[in-house]
């Protein structure tokens, strides 16, 4: 049988702590939390930087696996700890023009 224990916090219960300063909300939940895996790509960027400020804080690491758009996967990220992505050419066409005909409607 499987008992699920629900407990209620309380985001201003936290901000008044003693421990707020030193230790996330998330981390006060669950202390062993070490990375959460989130799409943090393109407009993606705005909820991660939510997510840190007031949620995790620098101390667990949000990994974004992928870099996607609406049209599908555009690179996949290699490194856990930051933000380098490596193009996957057969997940979508791209078609790539010069600068100077970006302006042409054809």
């Amino acid at each position: 049988e499987l008992v699920l224990i629900r407990k209620q916090y309380d985001i201003s219960d936290h901000a008044q702590s003693s421990t707020a300063a030193t230790s996330s909300f998330a981390r006060r939940i669950w202390p062993k939390l070490h990375t959460i895996m989130a799409n943090e790509t393109g407009s993606f960027h705005l909820c991660g930087q939510r997510l840190r400020e007031r949620w995790v804080g620098n101390d667990i690491t949000i990994f974004s696996p992928i870099y996607a758009a609406t049209e599908g996967l555009i690179g996949v990220n290699t490194d856990m700890n930051g933000k380098t992505y490596v193009l996957s050419p057969k997940a979508m066409f791209f078609e790539f023009l010069p600068m100077d005909e970006s302006n042409n409607d054809d």
